[in-house]
């Protein structure tokens, strides 16, 4: 048996707490897993192999995981392709294995060409509630400066597990996260019965901490501000919920507490933004809308932000510095090189010349060698004498 299972969903929504609960149940996760941080104080759950895998996919192509737009399904390379079939080929040995990133809403249609037989857990998790936690983590910069490119990007993730999930019915399992941590154990059940899995629930509920997923009522006036910045969204979150899993387990299935916002009816009444709203608009009305459902987090980013920008002030009077600083050092190497380059030429007409200097030693050693020859072939020559001569000569 080699079952993939793969944990996915949104970031913020709750997918490194359900990675824990399924690899204390007996999924194997991958043993490189990424540490804690500010976000996840008890780890993301993530193998890094499959991280690094889809994260260098995304900075190839210039994206951050809070992309706009669907990715083109054609940017995966051939060399990438075989990584990662590398990395299933790695773990083909592992019963029940499998991984958790939220990059791989990205890929699905990629990691199923390469796994058809894989089984998928989507995570899903109220847009506003996902909006506040990427502003309560702070590091998403996209977000941060415009809380609507931060749900623009849940409408990306969150239409791709959709389109996903109506192709592969028996393949998927999806859930609200506040599905889950109202009852864990029913959840892992529930998981067991669609896959035919055997995983385990015992001392499953001990890993979750109502301090560990921050949840907010959400008022139906709040709901209604948002059908009206941003359609799309509500209605994507109202097709999770219809199709999300547990059917049939309806005591388990949490809803948000539905309290009325009554500040929010004299402001849309007096100041309705635009019908559809354009994006300055929808992002000051979304940013108002958060503030008031989360003041003390909101005052904090407000802080935050201005801190960080602080700092990245800081940076850039840094870089402008190491900017004048390389800028004098290429003047300085510039003028090197030129001498150097004056040095070259230098060199250059020495060296012709002293080839020259060589053709005329050259032409003068083959004269020498000549005159050698000559000289050697004289010597060697036989001589010839008249004796006669000197005979007739003794005798007179």
């Amino acid at each position: 048996m080699n079952q993939p299972i793969i944990i996915t969903g949104m970031h913020r929504s709750g997918t490194s707490l359900v990675a824990s609960i399924l690899q204390q149940a007996g999924i194997n996760i991958g043993d490189k897993l990424i540490g804690d941080s500010v976000g996840n104080p008890r780890g993301h759950f993530e193998d890094v192999d499959f991280y690094q895998f889809q994260q260098n996919i995304l900075k190839r192509l210039g994206q951050t995981i809070m992309v706009q737009q669907p990715l083109d399904p054609s940017c995966i390379t051939p060399q990438e392709i075989a990584s990662a079939k590398q990395l299933i080929a790695t773990r083909a040995h592992i019963p029940v294995w499998g991984w958790k990133d939220p990059r791989t809403c990205l890929f699905l249609d990629f990691w199923h060409t390469l796994l058809p037989q894989a089984k998928t857990i989507f995570i899903y998790r109220h847009p506003i509630e996902v909006l506040l936690s990427l502003l309560r983590r702070g590091k998403d910069l996209e977000a941060l400066v415009d809380p609507l490119a931060g749900l623009q990007a849940w409408q990306v993730y969150n239409q791709a597990i959709l389109n996903f999930y109506q192709q592969y019915p028996t393949n998927c399992f999806l859930t609200n996260i506040a599905t889950v941590v109202a009852n864990i154990e029913e959840f892992i059940k529930a998981v067991n019965q669609k896959f035919n899995l055997t995983l385990q629930t015992e001392k499953i509920a001990a890993l979750y901490q109502a301090t560990e997923l921050k949840q907010i009522a959400i008022p139906a006036d709040a709901i209604n501000i948002l059908k009206q910045i941003a359609p799309e969204s509500v209605a994507i979150y109202e097709q999770l919920e219809h199709v999300g899993q547990p059917k049939g387990c309806p005591e388990i299935y949490a809803t948000h507490p539905q309290t009325q916002l009554t500040s929010w009816d004299s402001i849309l009444l007096e100041n309705p933004p635009n019908n559809p709203p354009n994006e300055v608009t929808a992002s000051a009305w979304l940013t108002l809308l958060l503030a008031t459902l989360d003041p003390p987090h909101m005052a904090m980013l407000r802080k935050n932000i201005q801190h960080g920008f602080a700092e990245l002030r800081q940076k850039e009077y840094w870089l402008e510095g190491q900017y004048q600083a390389q800028k004098t050092r290429i003047v300085e190497l510039e003028s090197w090189i030129a001498e150097l380059e004056k040095g070259k030429n230098w060199l250059e007409m020495k060296y012709y010349e002293q080839l020259s200097w060589i053709a005329e030693l050259e032409k003068s050693k083959n004269w020498l060698e000549q005159q050698y020859q000559e000289s050697k072939a004289k010597l060697e020559a036989p001589q010839s004498f008249t004796l006669d001569s000197k005979r007739t000569d003794k005798r007179d």
